[in-house]
């Protein structure tokens, strides 16, 4: 068969691959993934890195033990020395040639057939040689759930303002590299060939394929246009009054943000744009409109972005995922102030708790908040128009806010909830099934 794939009409067995512990941070992903799927009486499998303590239903590649981990890490250190970094670009391995984990640990622990291959994290564990011996082995459709951007280059998971890819990379700007044929160049070559042999559906959100498109390595790949999964059975809206009292918000604050952030200096997060933003904010309010904003923060340093803003608020410190629904469903809106994301995950979190999403004009807020009534937009990198924004929102009438919260939860369960994850496997499974037969 052309492209050596065994495609099935129906699909019924399902392994998903992530190097992120499924139990832990963005790497629940893969779990509610899972649960949404077999729930549709689908056969799942989730292959992570580690063995993950009291969950056996999940298949991993190596025991999560001292000598496991002293052995990976000596590998990578042996194999995949990676140079200095510099920039907001994140080289996880260096040479396609020699993955994270070898690809026949990784071979080694698929046991069974599957209809379909599902990828999400990469990140010390895959490389494209492992996933064209996954190919190989399986021989189905593989679909890349992309969280970053890491598949279409040369090996950065974020370009930054870098346009190589567009050329074959080299010369790359993450190692301060001048030779055009670097480690990168050759990546990118290698993808190149592995992508032509696999084939794979590319999955994402439309800011992101302004760069696939113009990658030599994805341009011209069948894709389609995904969210991730957000549990709106935990992400959804709440009795605010009662939120209020419990996190003994002042009465007369009448205006509550929220917004989180682990670093002030990472750039792609954008914060030094918001805390200017608020700057722009006092400027055009009064004192008084000024003093019903209450400003919730979440992340590790969120005390010290609070005393860089000259407005009252608490800092909430790492919140747990309950914890985190209730501050959404508690806010009037949330603040994405990331200029250079493949999401953020948080901002459809807000919306399936029925917050509205202020932001910069990018990531997953292209198809979550743009001419959907679930927020407002700013221009990328624009401090004024994102304060326009804040203050929009500020003095909307109450029946308008009533109107926009209700439009966040109705675009969530249509885009997020588990059943659209579901329908949205199927149909791509579909689609893609459809266009292989064509090219026979």
């Amino acid at each position: 068969m052309r492209l050596g794939i065994s495609m099935k009409k129906n699909i019924k067995n399902i392994l998903i691959i992530s190097s992120a512990n499924p139990e832990s941070g963005p790497g629940v992903l893969a779990r509610d993934a899972k649960n949404a799927l077999e729930n549709d009486n689908l056969n799942v499998d989730v292959l992570t890195l580690f063995e993950v303590e009291n969950h056996s239903e999940y298949k991993y590649i190596l025991k999560n033990n001292k000598f496991c981990l002293f052995t990976y890490k000596l590998y990578q250190r042996l194999l995949s020395i990676i140079p200095k970094q510099f920039g907001p670009y994140f080289l996880f391995y260096k040479n396609e040639n020699c993955p994270p984990v070898p690809s026949s640990l990784v071979i080694k622990s698929i046991k069974r057939e599957y209809d379909l291959v599902l990828i999400k994290f990469w990140q010390g564990m895959l490389s494209y040689k492992t996933v064209f011996a996954i190919h190989k082995k399986i021989k189905c459709p593989i679909f890349f759930e992309c969280v970053d951007y890491g598949p279409f280059a040369g090996g950065c998971h974020f370009p930054g303002n870098c346009q190589r890819y567009k050329i074959g990379c080299g010369k790359c700007p993450a190692i301060c590299s001048s030779n055009e044929n670097d480690f990168t160049h050759f990546n990118f070559l290698f993808r190149k060939k592995v992508i032509k042999e696999i084939n794979p559906l590319i999955i994402a959100n439309t800011y992101m394929f302004k760069w696939f498109n113009q990658s030599e390595i994805m341009n011209g790949l069948q894709h389609t246009v995904s969210f991730p999964i957000i549990l709106e059975d935990i992400f959804k809206p709440m009795d605010r009054n009662l939120l209020r009292i419990k996190y003994c918000i002042p009465e007369n604050k009448q205006f509550i943000l929220f917004f989180g952030s682990q670093s002030i200096t990472d750039e792609r997060k954008g914060m030094s744009f918001l805390i200017e933003a608020f700057d722009f904010v006092s400027a055009k309010l009064t004192k008084d409109e000024c003093s019903k904003f209450y400003l919730l923060v979440a992340g590790n340093e969120s005390k010290e972005i609070l005393n860089k803003l000259n407005f009252e608020g608490k800092g909430l410190g790492f919140l747990q995922t309950n914890d985190l629904a209730e501050i959404y469903a508690l806010s009037d809106s949330f603040l994405s102030p990331s200029i250079n994301d493949a999401g953020p995950m948080m901002v459809n979190q807000s919306i399936s708790c029925g917050t509205p999403v202020i932001s910069f004009e990018m990531g997953t807020c292209i198809d979550s908040v743009k001419d959907k009534n679930t927020g407002f937009l700013a221009p990328l990198k624009d401090s004024e128009a994102f304060a326009e924004c804040i203050i929009k929102m500020f003095r909307l009438s109450p029946e308008e806010k009533k109107n926009m919260r209700e439009c966040c939860r109705l675009e969530a369960l249509k885009t997020t909830s588990k059943k659209a994850y579901v329908d949205s496997v199927k149909k791509s499974y579909n689609d893609y099934n459809e266009r292989i037969r064509k090219m026979i």
